[in-house]
């Protein structure tokens, strides 16, 4: 999310507006203390209580108003990442299987009959991702109006991505990459993909009967869903991203899968667990291999090093099935998403956007090689 500069430029918030906006969740209270004394105004605790008065009755600068909108940014601007492929045969090169006359904001016209609260900014168009042509994306931006927050939110921006690769055997999968603070831009995706799958059945690229692919709840075992999701623990992720530990756990318990006394008793009475901690790779959850029949994992969250050419920093990744894990939807789909923390010494040289990118290219190779190998064979 991003708010307009012409905003910044016709009027900077003092007083109650000032106090609408740091007041939010998203700026805590060592945010505000340090704002206070990088304008020589010090308190002795991390406390809003001290820190949003004391706010209220200054004048920020531009620059300094921009730093709280940056932190703003940084807590709600998450992208939520889903992999969908096609199966499908094609020599032609990527770019010339999209329509000639592709237009998103024709398809959205087409789609919604009333007048969304957004707007596509200007006409985005596939390109290729690189110079070996073996990707295209359609990288684009919405204006949302929201006049349920406070002034400075009347106006947002959230980001989208949809990639097509086409894989060694000439099959074409789609990535699709959601901004996580925007469902418009997930229901906007989606429009999409649905556009290209009809296009791709008109041009008889896909057959009449083929969907996408979808990686889903119900497509694992127990066992093999927490031996798919441990997975991306693995030292062979990547040299660029190294793992340091499980942060998160969402765990359940499986009424209809018997198991072994032992088992019963430590998890006995517990229908949904929610795990915080450090190292919770050690957790008997994890190491108790007998234990896997009978739970069930629906998220879980590792943290990463990681460094691309001497950008250096921390990201968590958290690996869900959200449908799952708030509906007990075992038609929930496979999702991650990335929260990135870029070192301070380098701060001022890194790209969030290429880094997700990096990122999620390096999940993305991982996911689709481990579905294949933990995936339940269809009967």
């Amino acid at each position: 999310m991003a708010v307009e500069k012409e905003q910044i430029k016709e009027v900077l918030p003092i007083g109650d507006q000032l106090r609408a906006m740091i007041s939010q969740s998203f700026l805590t209270g060592k945010q505000l203390r340090d704002l206070l004394s990088s304008k020589g105004v010090f308190i002795d605790e991390n406390d809003k209580n001290k820190s949003v008065p004391l706010l209220m009755n200054t004048i920020l600068s531009p620059k300094e108003f921009l730093q709280l909108v940056e932190n703003q940014q940084t807590k709600e601007e998450k992208f939520k990442v889903n992999t969908l492929t096609l199966p499908c045969k094609t020599d032609k090169p990527l770019l010339d299987i999209i329509p000639s006359n592709f237009s998103i904001n024709k398809i959205i016209k087409e789609n919604i009959v009333y007048k969304p609260n957004y707007k596509v900014k200007a006409n985005p168009q596939f390109t290729y991702t690189g110079k070996d042509k073996k990707g295209i994306q359609l990288e684009y931006e919405i204006e949302r109006e929201n006049r349920t927050k406070d002034w400075v939110n009347t106006k947002t921006t959230h980001k989208a991505l949809i990639t097509i690769e086409k894989k060694a055997n000439n099959e074409i999968s789609l990535v699709l990459t959601k901004s996580y603070t925007s469902k418009e831009t997930n229901e906007i995706n989606e429009m999409v993909l649905r556009n290209l799958k009809d296009h791709f059945k008109n041009a008889n690229i896909v057959k009449e009967e083929v969907d996408f692919v979808r990686i889903l709840f119900r497509d694992f075992t127990n066992q093999n869903r927490i031996q798919f999701l441990y997975s991306f623990t693995s030292p062979a992720l990547s040299r660029h991203l190294e793992f340091i530990e499980i942060t998160d756990l969402n765990v359940h318990i499986d009424p209809n899968v018997d198991a072994p006394q032992e088992i019963k008793e430590f998890i006995s009475g517990i229908e949904k667990l929610k795990i915080n901690g450090k190292e919770l790779q050690e957790h008997i959850f994890i190491t108790k291999n007998d234990y896997h029949e009978k739970i069930i994992f629906s998220s879980i969250s590792l943290k990463y090093k990681f460094n691309f050419n001497g950008i250096e920093g921390n990201c968590i990744i958290e690996y869900s099935f959200p449908a799952y894990l708030f509906k007990q939807s075992t038609n929930a789909e496979f999702q991650f998403d990335i929260s990135i923390n870029v070192n301070r010494k380098v701060k001022e040289f890194a790209n969030v956007n290429e880094l997700h990118k990096n990122i999620s290219k390096i999940i993305e190779n991982q996911k689709l090689e481990q579905f294949e190998k933990y995936k339940k064979l269809v009967e």
